[in-house]
């Protein structure tokens, strides 16, 4: 029997029953509820093989049969390492770098799980520490980010998973002219790129709706909210003058859900035309969210790139556009074409009702882990498509110059970007 440890990140949340994360997010960040989904799928699918032990913050139900240890710090979490007997961890990058020293005084073999680009300086410390035994990124396209970089010799990817029988769903045969929104309300996930769009929006589609699910608070249940309760107060105020009307009550056409479970979610989910998710795609490695609504047959606008060229087929399972105006015309020929709307929601289920079924991803993190275990190393994978994207045909090149023929010395691309961007 193998122990893996995984870390959860729970220190913004409490009280939680995340007992059942199959049954769809209790309402906590889509990162932390997928390292749930992780732990109790190893224990569903492999307990005679792994133990799991799930080292958290705070005081949450986690799913039955893993072992709760509770922590303080990085460090404590080092400390226990040194003598628990844990083989693997597992953790969340965008980590303090002196983790990868401290985690070197252990024989633990370290997995980070890259659900966040991978700032340089991190990753020039896991390619260097000896106890990353394997880097998992989320989605090709993120992997792809990083196949000219030494980092790429101990990496692989492992799509993120759902209970597809439990989040697939039907629209009301009626569905309302709605505009779902799906994320937090902070800067990073760009909702005030929609709030600037949908005046135009409105005019072109007189009864559409705006359904906004979650608040500035999915992260942190302790975040400073502004003057509506939606967001924090600087970026609450960037967004809502676009919301409001002239005495500045919330446009009659726009409806704040705050934070939904999966019940609450499907519910909107069952009268909405389009979904939207960061409409700026940017350092989207995945977006849960989108796959959410398409398997709920609800076609997907979001940008051209990143991540959610992963997640949304376009043109077929919905839109990815290039630029503003672009961004427009996609939601309003959804909501005006019913046909095209229909057609694309039923697209939207067929293609992704099988590709991120946790049955059969969870399958590929045992494989991981026995390599990992076993001391062997994953293969390289070569792209398969959007060589337009995040400059990947220069990453190619690069790639072949490093490791085709030996000339080490040139630096990656995210190496140049840092040397120059400091990003």
């Amino acid at each position: 029997m193998h122990i893996i440890g995984i870390e959860l990140h729970d220190n913004n949340f409490s009280g939680l029953d995340l007992s059942h994360p199959e049954r769809g997010n209790p309402g906590i960040g889509g990162s932390e509820y997928l390292f749930v989904m992780l732990s109790a799928y190893l224990k569903k699918y492999f307990c005679d093989k792994y133990a799991v032990r799930i080292y958290h913050y705070s005081e949450n139900k986690l799913p039955e049969g893993t072992e709760s240890v509770i922590v303080s710090s990085e460090g404590d979490i080092v400390e226990r390492l040194k003598t628990d007997g844990t083989e693997v961890f597992i953790h969340h990058v965008n980590r303090d770098l002196n983790w990868y020293e401290k985690i070197k005084e252990t024989d633990v073999a370290d997995i980070p799980w890259a659900h966040n680009y991978i700032h340089y300086p991190e990753v020039r410390a896991i390619a260097s520490c000896e106890n990353v035994k394997r880097v998992i990124f989320v989605g090709r396209e993120e992997y792809d980010s990083y196949m000219d970089d030494d980092i790429m010799e101990k990496s692989a990817f492992i799509f993120n998973m759902m209970n597809t029988a439990e989040c697939l769903g039907e629209r009301e045969r009626d569905y309302g002219k709605n505009v779902t929104y799906v994320g937090s309300l902070v800067p990073a996930k760009n909702f005030h790129l929609l709030a600037k769009v949908w005046p135009e929006i409105s005019s072109r589609v007189p009864d559409a709706g705006l359904k906004v699910i979650g608040t500035g608070k999915l992260y942190s249940r302790n975040a400073g909210l502004g003057k509506y309760g939606i967001a924090e107060s600087d970026y609450e105020e960037s967004f809502m003058r676009y919301l409001t009307d002239d005495e500045g009550n919330i446009l009659k056409s726009v409806e704040f859900c705050g934070l939904l479970d999966n019940e609450g979610r499907k519910k909107i989910f069952r009268d909405t035309a389009v979904g939207v998710v960061n409409p700026a795609a940017a350092d989207e490695t995945f977006c849960l969210s989108a796959v959410e609504m398409e398997l709920h047959g609800i076609p997907v606008v979001s940008r051209r790139k990143h991540g959610l060229l992963d997640t949304v087929s376009h043109g077929r399972s919905g839109f990815l556009f290039k630029n503003e105006k672009e961004f427009v015309d996609d939601v309003v020929k959804l909501l005006s074409d019913r046909k095209l709307n229909d057609e694309m929601g039923r697209n939207a289920r067929d293609i992704f009702k099988g590709r991120f079924e946790a049955a059969d991803i969870i399958k590929e993190w045992s494989r991981n882990l026995d390599e990992v275990i076993a001391g062997e190393k994953p293969g390289y994978v070569k792209p398969a498509g959007n060589h337009s994207n995040d400059g990947k045909w220069v990453r190619m090149i690069i790639r072949t110059l490093r490791f085709g023929l030996g000339l080490r010395f040139i630096p990656s691309v995210c190496a140049m970007k840092y040397k120059i961007k400091g990003v």
